[in-house]
């Protein structure tokens, strides 16, 4: 079976509960963070294919999240995965 895992990472509940539905009613497996903070944490523990990340959050920025990912993922090797920076 694919892994169809996706992180998202938005610090507004509204748009990251809309986007969570409309990639679940397609077939994707979402894990959903608050903050960029937590979303690294759910990076760790989770073998996800792609991280959606608003930039402007609390915490840690999306740009802040997307640096440390990468540097798990070369540190750890971590499986590829893509990133989509929502602006």
């Amino acid at each position: 079976m694919p892994n169809n895992s996706i992180l998202l990472i938005d610090d507004d509940s509204l748009f990251r509960e809309a986007v969570q539905m409309m990639l679940e009613a397609v077939g994707f497996d979402v894990v959903t963070a608050i903050n960029g903070k937590e979303g690294v944490e759910l990076f760790e523990t989770h073998d996800v294919k792609m991280v959606i990340t608003d930039i402007l959050m609390p915490e840690k920025d999306g740009l802040e999240v997307i640096q440390e990912l990468r540097r798990k993922k070369a540190i750890y090797q971590f499986s590829q995965f893509q990133v989509v920076l929502l602006i």
